[in-house]
């Protein structure tokens, strides 16, 4: 995930060149010019943050169901009160990663709209105070929508 989001962050300052020599002019990210070039990084960004999510969702199903993973736990011959307590245990193990998962593209802000600058949440002095960290625009709302993604999760 860190070098993706590596990768991510390196878009505007590429995006930024570009734009100089596009527009000759100042380089703000929110040239006209490349504005709809914009929109498209930003679908081919979600695009790929969903086949990240789609992908690890299916190789965690399948290491928790595959018939390997199902012998190791179940031929242990361990007590049923202890296999009680292995199961909740994979079963936590197994959320924990799912929403580690889900929770990946929460990390790659948006830009706003026709340009290439991450879109920030205005607030009010008020509306700051009972925050610990201001909220920002990501793909992560966009992704939870998905319906494949939500069928993978059921």
């Amino acid at each position: 995930v860190e070098s993706l989001l590596q990768s991510y962050r390196s878009l505007r300052p590429l995006l930024l060149k570009i734009e100089s020599v596009v527009s000759e002019a100042s380089c703000t990210g929110a040239s006209s010019e490349l504005s709809s070039y914009y929109f498209h990084v930003q679908i081919n960004v979600y695009n790929a943050l969903s086949e990240v999510v789609v992908r690890s969702l299916a190789n965690l199903r399948q290491l928790l169901f595959s018939q390997v993973n199902h012998q190791r736990i179940y031929s242990k011959g361990v007590e049923s009160y202890n296999d009680q307590l292995i199961n909740d245990a994979h079963i936590a193990q197994a959320h924990r990663c799912t929403r580690l998962i889900t929770c990946t593209p929460k990390r790659f802000i948006r830009w706003m709209n026709g340009t290439c600058s991450e879109a920030a949440i205005k607030l009010d002095e008020d509306d700051i105070l009972g925050l610990s960290q201001p909220p920002s625009i990501t793909y992560y709302e966009a992704i939870a929508r998905n319906k494949y993604i939500v069928g993978c999760l059921v």
